[in-house]
């Protein structure tokens, strides 16, 4: 199955010549080594710009993600200060923020905006001191954004925007805002149209933020990816008995998996219901593997039952063999969040040849990405999460079970790392390259320095 992938077709503006390597600056609030969400992706990137010889430079926080919390990543020298890496060319800069634990409420609109706060004074600075070719900003956060675009105008910079999360548009959804927010919300969300391009994960997204006053011909589609061929070949017998033996798995017993960052996105409260009403099935184990704000919240809501059990958040050289460790995959996903992408996480859960339940409408994006490559639940229906779980682990028809394997595969690829990335990459030189040809950006900079990203245990130089 681990075959070479075709090129994605390009946007048809796109020209594949680069006459010249870029300065970049990218400015968002998760890098690496955040181990899951945003700032794998971020990071994703940055390597691959200066792969191809760009100058790149990045302002974002301390290691934080999906803990908020810096103290993990003490030991790697990290703190939740001021701080500047220089690592194979490419220069950090860290910028503190407010966190605590649980993260909830008001204190999640805080962490933000404390970043944008914290950062702003810094990427004006870069900005009009650097005058790079391209800045690159990251939703979330949109907070952060008025101050890079006020500086990269003055500079003649072009302004790329890459759209993880609608960021405002969820938080109104979700019930995270308050009374008079809506007004803020909305004044947010149009931002986005001061941007020359902006990338995103699904068509959906897309419209949504078509509705902010952006022009589609300004908008890129390309979901995020995984590492397809790394997953797929990730089954470590050692690792997997040990995890077995952690978690108190006995011999016969089959695993339901849900592996990721525990927030409410992902409606963790899903799974402890599904497995309350299965707790009757002695050959049925719920494991947890990961970290996030709820957490707390969902290891109370499992306290008593027999069937479920947790890990800690694993680094990024064991996802593969976890991904493998299951006999389903459990992707519950929050209504708010219904239909406007693709989750992250379901790229691996399809690369690993596993079984795969998730929830979410009929008649959504996801469902008509996944068709038989996955069992669709309706949003919050326990009952029915409860019944797919239970029937995905029946043995079927022989020949049934290999084509829906050969269905996850074929939806598994077209999220493969390679050309995920490589598409998004050539949007953001194609940016830079049309708007130097338009006289827009900054002068060309001669002899820029090789880049690379800096490992994730590289020691930070402190500012000061």
């Amino acid at each position: 199955m681990a075959k070479d992938l075709p090129d994605q077709p390009e946007a048809a503006w796109f020209s594949p010549q680069r006459s010249r390597p870029l300065r970049v600056l990218v400015y968002g609030m998760n890098h690496a080594p955040e181990p899951v969400g945003v700032g794998r992706y971020t990071a994703d990137i940055v390597a691959e710009l200066a792969r191809r010889g760009h100058t790149v430079s990045v302002i974002t926080t301390p290691p934080h993600y999906p803990h908020w919390d810096v103290r993990p990543w003490r030991a790697q020298g990290f703190h939740n200060r001021y701080a500047r890496e220089t690592c194979d060319g490419v220069t950090i800069w860290r910028c503190p923020l407010v966190l605590r634990r649980p993260m909830r409420g008001a204190w999640r609109l805080l962490a933000p905006l404390s970043f944008a706060m914290a950062s702003a004074p810094l990427v004006v600075w870069r900005i009009l001191r650097d005058r790079p070719d391209l800045v690159v900003c990251v939703e979330p956060t949109l907070l952060a954004a008025p101050a890079a675009l006020a500086a990269a105008r003055l500079a003649g910079a072009p302004l790329a925007l890459h759209v993880h999360d609608l960021e405002p548009e969820t938080a109104t959804g979700g019930g995270w805002t308050g009374r008079y927010a809506g007004a803020l919300v909305t004044r947010l969300a149009r931002l986005r149209r001061h941007f020359d391009h902006v990338v995103t994960l699904s068509p959906a997204m897309a419209r949504e933020i078509t509705r902010n006053g952006v022009p589609a011909d300004r908008i890129h589609v390309q979901p995020n990816w995984i590492d397809v061929r790394r997953i797929a070949r990730g089954h470590d017998p050692a690792r997997a008995a040990a995890w077995r033996q952690e978690a108190g798995v006995g011999e016969g017993q089959r695993i339901v998996l849900c592996a990721g960052s525990i927030n409410r996105k992902h409606a963790p409260l899903l799974l402890t219901e599904a497995a309350r009403r299965l707790r009757h099935r002695d050959d049925l184990i719920f494991i947890i593997a990961g970290d996030g704000p709820l957490r707390p919240d969902l290891q109370t809501a499992a306290a008593g039952l027999g069937n479920v059990r947790f890990l800690p958040l694993q680094p990024e050289e064991a996802l593969p063999a976890l991904l493998q460790l299951a006999d389903v995959h459990v992707m519950p996903l929050h209504p708010a969040w219904d239909g406007l992408a693709l989750p992250s996480r379901l790229g691996g859960m399809l690369a690993s040849g596993k079984l795969v339940v998730a929830t979410g409408s009929a008649d959504s994006e996801l469902a008509q990405f996944l068709g038989a490559a996955a069992v669709l639940c309706p949003p919050h229906d326990v009952a029915t999460l409860a019944a797919a779980i239970v029937q995905a682990l029946t043995p079927g028809c022989p020949a049934l079970a290999r084509r829906a394997r050969r269905a996850r595969w074929r939806k598994a690829l077209q999220l493969d790392r390679r050309r995920c990335l490589k598409s998004v990459v050539n949007v953001l030189e194609s940016v830079a390259t049309r708007a130097h040809a338009s006289g827009m950006a900054a002068p060309i900079h001669e002899e820029p320095r090789p880049s690379a990203i800096p490992a994730a245990g590289s020691e930070p130089n402190r500012i000061g």
